[in-house]
């Protein structure tokens, strides 16, 4: 799956700031309406792909499943 410039606005709109607001990815898949099973690879690809357009977005494994937050560039 190509992914594009809108699918990542929305992406940044879904994850808030601040580790005491982190979201799951299952949560994040659901919101855009990606499939939900299994480890929500479109989404884990969606991050990536924001990540490599400088977004900086960061996860943690502390949390039951690992959660992801925005940071402020």
């Amino acid at each position: 799956m190509a992914n594009t410039d809108k699918e990542v606005q929305h992406l940044l709109e879904i994850i808030p700031f601040g580790k005491k607001n982190a979201v799951h990815a299952i949560d994040i898949a659901k919101e855009l309406g990606y499939e939900c099973g299994g480890n929500q690879v479109e989404t884990r690809q969606l991050i990536r792909y924001a990540i490599r357009k400088g977004h900086i977005i960061l996860s943690t494994s502390k949390m039951d499943i690992g959660a992801l937050i925005q940071s402020k560039k």
